[in-house]
C-alpha cells in the first residue's frame, strides 16, 4: 500500500514537472535594451498581455532584461514590451510569446528620423537659402539649407517618439514649423513662409442692422494685435461694397499680400437670379450678389485671400467663389439661417467662436472646425425649439489657398 502511494506521488510529480517545462521555457521573453551604441541600464521593462502587465524587470548594467508570463502557455500569443526610463521617451514593441520556445527580443531605443521636402513662399515660388531645423525643445539636432529649388533633406539618430519641431526660417521671412513624434518613417513636408514684401490687409464690410460696430472693431484690433495685420479698413452701411473692394482694397494690396475680407449683413436667396445676396445699406436695401463679389475678387492681385461671410442664406457666395482660388467660409448655405448670440444686431455665434479660437492660437482650419462644432451645439442648446428656431445652421467652407494663412504657432 505504501509502495502504491509512492508510485502515485512520483507520477503526479513527474506530470507536474512536465507541464511546467512545457509552460515556462516558452512563456519567457528576454533581450537587451540599447540606445545607439550604448546599453541602457536601469530601464523599467514591462510585459503586457491583453492590456495587463504580467511581469516587470529592470535592465542590468549590460542593458539585459528577462520577463516571464505567469500562466501556462498552450498557444502562441501576442504581447507588448514597454520600456521607460527618466530622461528617455517611452517606447512600445510588439512581439510574440511561444508555448515551447523563449523569445529573444532586443530593443533599440534609437531611430533614424529623416526629414525632407520643400520651402516655398506664399506665391508658390521656391525659397533658396532657407534653414530647416529639427529641434528638441531648444536644442537643434540637425538642419539643412534649401537649394535653388527650395529642397531640404537631413537624417538624425534620435530616441523613438521624441517630440520634436521641424522649423523653416530665413531672415526677413515668416518662420513656420510643425511638430512630430520621431520614428523610422520619413517626414516629408512642404513649408510656406511669407516673403519680406508680404503685408496683411483686412477689410470689414458690414451693415449696422445686422451687427454691432464695436464687435467688428474688436475683431479688427485682434487681427492687428495677435495676427500681425498691417492695415485694417472698415466700411459700414455703404451702398457700394463692390467699389470698396476693387477700389480701396485693390489699391492697397499686391500679389505678395494676404487679404482677409469679413462681410456681415442680412442675406437672402433670390431664386429668380439663382443667387445669394446681402443687403449692403439697410436704408436703401442695396444688394450685393454672390456673382458680383466673385467678379470683384478676380480683380485682386493677391493669391492668398480669405473671405468670411456672416449672413443667412449665404451659400451662393461659397458656390460662386469656388473658382477664384480663395479660402471662403459662409455661415449658412443658400436655405439656412445664421444665428446671432442674442437679439439682432449682435455678434454671430460662428464669428464669435471663430475669432475666439484664433485668439487661442488655433490655425485657420482648426478655428473653423472648432467654431463650427460650437455653433452647432449653440443651436441645439439655445435655439432649437425656441421662437427663434428657423432650422439648423449649415456652415460651408472651401479652402483653395496653398498657404497656412493665419500665423502658425
Amino acid at each position: 500500500m505504501i509502495s502504491a502511494v509512492v508510485v502515485l506521488t512520483v507520477l503526479v510529480t513527474t506530470l507536474t514537472y512536465s507541464n511546467s517545462v512545457l509552460a515556462f521555457p516558452g512563456g519567457v521573453v528576454s533581450g537587451e535594451v540599447t540606445c545607439g551604441a550604448s546599453d541602457v541600464e536601469n530601464a523599467l521593462v514591462s510585459l503586457i498581455v491583453d492590456e495587463s502587465v504580467e511581469d516587470t524587470d529592470y535592465t542590468d548594467s549590460n542593458g539585459e532584461y528577462r520577463l516571464i508570463f505567469g500562466d501556462w502557455l498552450l498557444e502562441t500569443i501576442e504581447c507588448t514590451i514597454k520600456v521607460e526610463k527618466s530622461g528617455y521617451t517611452t517606447i512600445y514593441r510588439d512581439t510574440y510569446l511561444y508555448p515551447s520556445d523563449p523569445t529573444d527580443f532586443n530593443i533599440e531605443w534609437e531611430v533614424t528620423q529623416t526629414c525632407n521636402g520643400y520651402v516655398y513662399d506664399q506665391n508658390n515660388l521656391a525659397v533658396a537659402g532657407a534653414t530647416v531645423k529639427l529641434i528638441d525643445d531648444t536644442t537643434v539636432l540637425d538642419s539643412d539649407t534649401t537649394d535653388v529649388y527650395g529642397y531640404y533633406s537631413f537624417s538624425e539618430d534620435v530616441q523613438e517618439n521624441l517630440y520634436c519641431k521641424i522649423q523653416a526660417e530665413k531672415t526677413g521671412y515668416e518662420t513656420h514649423y510643425i511638430y512630430i513624434y520621431c520614428s523610422e518613417q520619413t517626414t516629408s513636408y512642404t513649408f510656406r513662409i511669407a516673403d519680406p514684401l508680404a503685408n496683411k490687409i483686412a477689410l470689414f464690410l458690414y451693415a449696422t442692422d445686422a451687427v454691432v460696430d464695436t464687435d467688428i472693431e474688436s475683431y479688427g484690433n485682434q487681427l492687428i494685435n495677435d495676427e500681425g495685420f498691417d492695415t485694417v479698413m472698415y466700411y459700414e452701411d455703404e451702398e457700394d461694397w463692390e467699389g470698396a473692394i476693387i477700389g480701396d482694397l485693390d489699391s492697397n494690396e499686391t500679389s505678395h499680400d494676404f487679404v482677409f475680407i469679413h462681410i456681415s449683413g442680412h442675406g437672402a436667396y433670390d431664386s429668380g437670379e439663382d443667387n445669394s445676396y446681402l443687403i449692403t445699406d439697410p436704408s436703401t436695401e442695396t444688394r450685393m450678389y454672390s456673382d458680383d463679389l466673385a467678379t470683384c475678387i478676380n480683380a485682386l492681385e493677391s493669391h492668398n485671400i480669405f473671405i468670411l461671410i456672416t449672413a443667412c442664406h449665404a451659400g451662393g457666395f461659397e458656390d460662386d467663389l469656388k473658382g477664384t482660388g480663395v479660402f471662403v467660409i459662409t455661415e449658412s448655405n443658400s436655405s439656412s439661417p445664421a444665428y446671432a448670440l442674442g437679439s439682432v444686431p449682435a455678434e454671430s455665434a460662428f464669428s464669435y467662436y471663430f475669432y475666439e479660437k484664433l485668439d487661442a492660437d488655433y490655425s485657420d482650419t482648426d478655428a473653423y472646425n472648432s467654431a463650427k462644432s460650437l455653433t452647432e451645439t449653440y443651436y441645439e442648446e439655445e435655439i432649437e425649439g425656441s421662437q427663434y428656431d428657423e432650422g439648423p445652421q449649415y456652415i460651408l467652407k472651401d479652402d483653395q489657398i496653398l498657404y497656412t494663412w493665419f500665423e502658425w504657432r
